[in-house]
C-alpha cells in the first residue's frame, strides 16, 4: 500500500530551511567546495543501505550531480549559485541539523528541503549545467567546452550534437532540457 501526501509549505514553514541556508552562504564552511563535494559523496554512499524513506530517496539523488558541478573545473559558477550550492552540501554533510541524519525514516527530509531551495534558487544555472553535463558523457570529445562556450552555444547545436552521439552510440541519450522528475517537493 501507498500514500500520496501532498504539503504545501509557505514562506513561514519553510523560514528555518531558508535560514539555514543563508547561514551557510553568510558563513562559508571551513572546507573547500571540493572537500565538501568528497563529504557529500562519502556521506551519499554510506546512505545507500540506510533506511531513506523513497520520497526523500528521490531527493538528495542530486548530491552526486551537485558534487559533480562544484567539482568541475571547466563549469565556473557564479558567486552566488557556488555560495548556495556549496552551503547546500554542507548541510547534507552535518548530521546534526535541524532534523539529526540518523532519524528513523526523515532525517533526510530537511537536507532535501535545503537542497531544493538551494536549486530552485539558481534554477538557470543548474539546469544549463545539468544539460551540460549530460551532453559531456555523450560526447567525451567536446570535454574540454567550458560554461561560457556552452552558453554561448545555439539550442538546435545541442540537439544536434545530442542526436549525432545517440545515433553514435545507439543508445538512449537525454534531451535538451531534461529535468530530474521530483514529483513530491516545488519550491515556487
Amino acid at each position: 500500500m501507498s500514500l500520496d501526501i501532498h504539503i504545501q509549505m509557505n514562506e513561514a514553514a519553510l523560514a528555518p530551511y531558508q535560514s539555514a541556508l543563508d547561514r551557510g552562504i553568510q558563513q562559508p564552511p571551513a572546507q573547500s567546495p571540493v572537500q565538501l563535494a568528497e563529504q557529500a559523496l562519502a556521506h551519499h554512499r554510506r546512505l545507500r543501505g540506510a533506511q531513506v524513506a523513497p520520497f526523500l530517496r528521490a531527493h538528495v539523488a542530486a548530491i552526486p550531480q551537485l558534487a559533480e558541478l562544484l567539482s568541475d573545473t571547466h563549469w565556473r559558477l557564479p558567486e552566488s549559485a557556488r555560495k548556495a550550492f556549496t552551503a547546500a552540501l554542507a548541510y547534507f554533510n552535518d548530521p546534526a541539523d535541524i532534523i539529526p541524519d540518523d532519524a528513523s525514516h526523515f532525517g533526510l527530509l530537511d537536507d532535501a528541503i535545503v537542497l531544493e531551495l538551494a536549486l530552485a534558487q539558481h534554477r538557470e544555472e543548474w539546469r544549463a549545467w545539468c544539460e551540460y553535463a549530460a551532453l559531456r558523457r555523450a560526447l567525451p570529445e567536446i570535454a574540454g567546452i567550458n560554461r561560457e562556450e556552452w552558453l554561448a552555444l545555439d539550442r538546435s547545436e545541442v540537439e544536434t550534437a545530442l542526436r549525432y552521439a545517440q545515433h553514435r552510440v545507439g543508445t538512449t541519450v537525454p534531451t535538451y532540457g531534461t529535468r530530474r522528475a521530483l514529483p513530491t517537493f516545488a519550491v515556487h
